[in-house]
């Protein structure tokens, strides 16, 4: 009887040891979903730097941290780059836009009062004004998370840096906490994640320059202002599940709004027949050819990722899925080939 007291403090101290853990982890959700998702970059940014590393200038060669900071300085020269180019032009029309809307607004619901059904709305006391400031706290909103979405991503992208100058070292010392039997098939299956993530991000490109492509040639036949900036914008905001097409087509309703408002609802019709196309068709049949899973496991996997955890929820939604499916393949398919063969040995 003895014994057991101090069996059950311990158990107790571990209990509540084990529910502070995960009550701080619950706290800290974003930041821990934050460095999961700059793991997974590390993983797939991993070949462009090997690539990087095999450049000879003469007699040099970058090193692995030289090829890292490379990298980011390419990324960020790009961005500069673009942002220059691009956006001054676009925000000298928008400010003549913000002159000239109200004005606009104000004949459009003049001419939307002409119709029955309108005017009977407006008789009844529809609060247009109501709308138009629901519809810019929306748009807001969208900018305010478009903006904590970039922020987010630049803190992935550092810390990916850094995974990625000693991600080797923390692998091996990760695998030391393994069993010496379990290493080699944890290995394989982390290696198989690691190649099946690596092809989801080829997979995103390709949506992003489907997009991208798409929306040049839809805009350049509207004739949409800068409508070359508008689908480099479209197929780069793409990466940011939900929030960069909303983004994209904010920016590209205000821009057309500049010209006419039958502009403005071609790049609605646009968007929202492209979206039904790219969720349905696209995006499940590019993730299956490059992951290795059905469509509806890349659905379901992007509707449970942003019901948990939002934006970077989606981000990680697909590598995750990938994730799980070479773990399960290594230890239950794997598994339960080895137990048919040994039932089946004499």
């Amino acid at each position: 009887m003895r014994s057991l007291r101090p069996l059950r403090t311990r158990d107790l101290l571990l209990t509540v040891l084990f529910a502070a853990s995960l009550y701080l982890l619950w706290l800290i959700r974003h930041t821990v979903l934050l460095i999961y998702l700059a793991l997974i970059f590390a993983v797939v940014l991993v070949p462009a730097v090997r690539k990087i590393e095999r450049i000879r200038i003469g007699s040099w060669a970058p090193g692995h941290g030289a090829a890292v900071a490379l990298l980011l300085i390419a990324f960020v020269a790009t961005i500069i780059v673009l942002g220059f180019t691009f956006v001054p032009p676009i925000l000298a029309d928008t400010q003549q836009l913000a002159y000239d809307l109200p004005s606009q607004l104000q004949k459009t619901w003049e001419r939307l009062g002409d119709l029955p059904f309108i005017a009977r709305l407006l008789r009844d006391g529809f609060p247009s004004a109501g709308i138009l400031q629901e519809m810019s706290g929306h748009v807001l909103a969208a900018a305010k998370a478009l903006a904590g979405a970039t922020t987010d991503l630049a803190l992935i992208m550092v810390m990916a840096a850094y995974f990625i100058v000693d991600g080797a070292a923390a692998f091996h010392w990760t695998m030391k906490l393994v069993p010496r039997d379990r290493r080699p098939q944890l290995g394989a299956a982390l290696h198989q994640a690691a190649s099946r993530a690596q092809r989801w991000l080829i997979g995103q490109l390709l949506l992003m320059l489907i997009l991208g492509c798409t929306t040049a040639v839809v805009f350049g036949l509207l004739k949409i202002r800068y409508f070359y900036a508008l689908a480099l914008f479209a197929g780069i905001s793409n990466f940011i599940p939900f929030i960069g097409p909303i983004a994209s087509l904010t920016l590209g309703v205000v821009v057309a709004a500049i010209d006419s408002w039958m502009k403005v609802l071609g790049v609605v019709i646009f968007y929202a027949v492209y979206q039904q196309i790219e969720s349905a068709y696209l995006s499940p049949r590019i993730m299956k050819a490059q992951v290795g899973l059905p469509g509806i496991a890349v659905i379901v996997a992007l509707a449970i990722g942003s019901a948990l955890a939002g934006l970077a929820g989606a981000m990680a939604a697909v590598p995750t899925a990938a994730l799980v499916a070479a773990l399960a393949d290594q230890y239950t398919t794997k598994e339960a080939e080895s137990s048919e063969i040994s039932r089946q040995a004499p």
